[in-house]
């Protein structure tokens, strides 16, 4: 049974085009060849196309979130076609999340006319982007005749668990904060990006003062072989959601690729396996592993939403990143549930979303 070049899935002999993804079987390597890579099967609309053309100075990331405020009527007026059109020209950009978006909005009917075999195109290029979320639809679609991953994805399935946390680890620190004589604080941080710590903002805000500690440092992992202080300062925190971004007080930044990225909170559900390494007691790193007992709760403890792990997490692990199973960071651990009279529970932790940890970027 011969397989389709571009979706892999195995087609009957008499099939001329891919009866999944509507692609010729027979098409030659696209790199072999010489030949530009395939291209969505649609035109452009017009109003994306516009949107290209006017908007030319927003990247993809900024198309996506107009696109996710009209999908989701967050902050303005739910509106679903106004949603695909920032959706598609963030997908031609090749945002990878866009693709799902699209995707899916094409599979549903929602503001464009439903088109199946559209949507399954789309859903194999995000999946080719990066997308957990479009192989696990794919996956679901095509009752596994249509699968594709990131070789890194495939390298982290044969390793496991232990895979994925040697590829997050570095990414890691332990963070100390103090002022003067006082005694401090300690935490975790998590770093995302060549600049950028992300750690809570009681961490590394003194509660007597409730400015930042005039002292910050942090510290890699000890199997990562760097245990040397490197001295961070905060330059944004939102007390209210716990989240403070710090960077190198040097102006350093980290030499390396890799780094954990943000994935939609919202796509998780109850008993999704996930992960934090934490600084608990100030110990030193340390794994912690669980899985997600709640979705997300819109508006609970103050904050604009949180995840609820059943994990134990003590002291220490705050700031500390909650990941998936890919090694995507999902959430920022911050709390534990305590009972009316200030005991705290067991297995009732807390970490607020990467989303609102993506707005405070946006923010910053």
């Amino acid at each position: 049974m011969p397989k389709c070049y571009y979706c892999k899935a195995e087609n009957s002999d008499a099939n001329a085009e891919c009866e999944f993804c509507g692609k010729n079987l027979r098409a030659p390597n696209c790199a072999a060849a010489g030949e530009a890579a395939p291209t969505p099967p649609q035109p452009v609309s017009p109003m994306a196309q516009k949107l290209l053309d006017s908007m030319s100075f927003m990247n993809a990331a900024a198309l996506l979130s107009t696109g996710k405020a009209f999908y989701s009527g967050v902050m303005q007026e739910k509106n679903f076609e106004a949603g695909y059109q920032f959706f598609y020209a963030a997908a031609i950009k090749g945002d990878a999340e866009a693709m799902f978006y699209v995707a899916k909005q094409l599979e549903r009917g929602e503001g464009v006319a439903c088109d199946p075999k559209k949507a399954l195109w789309w859903y194999i290029q995000a999946a080719k982007g990066g997308s957990s979320e479009a192989r696990m639809v794919l996956s679901e679609l095509t009752n596994g005749a249509v699968s594709f991953e990131p070789e890194e994805a495939v390298c982290s399935k044969k390793t496991g668990l232990k895979g994925i946390i040697e590829r997050v680890k570095p990414f890691c620190v332990e963070i100390n904060a103090f002022s003067g004589e006082d005694d401090g604080a300690s935490g975790t941080g998590c770093i995302l990006s060549p600049e950028y710590i992300l750690t809570n903002a009681h961490v590394v805000l003194d509660k007597n003062t409730k400015k930042p500690y005039k002292n910050i440092s942090l510290r890699f992992c000890e199997s990562v072989g760097n245990r040397k202080s490197h001295a961070i300062t905060v330059i944004g925190y939102e007390p209210t959601e716990d989240i403070a971004v710090c960077c190198f007080k040097d102006g350093g930044k980290i030499e390396a690729g890799g780094f954990p990225k943000l994935r939609d909170a919202h796509t998780l559900t109850m008993g999704d396996e996930v992960f934090t390494i934490g600084n608990a007691l100030g110990r030193g790193l340390a794994l912690s592993t669980g899985v997600i007992s709640r979705e997300v709760v819109e508006e609970s403890f103050g904050k604009a939403e949180v995840l609820q792990a059943d994990m134990t997490i003590n002291g220490g692990n705050s700031g500390g990143a909650l990941f998936d199973m890919d090694g995507n960071v999902v959430g920022l651990m911050t709390f534990v549930a305590c009972s009316s009279k200030g005991v705290e529970a067991q297995g009732m932790s807390y970490a607020i979303t990467s989303n609102t940890i993506s707005k405070m970027f946006e923010r910053n």
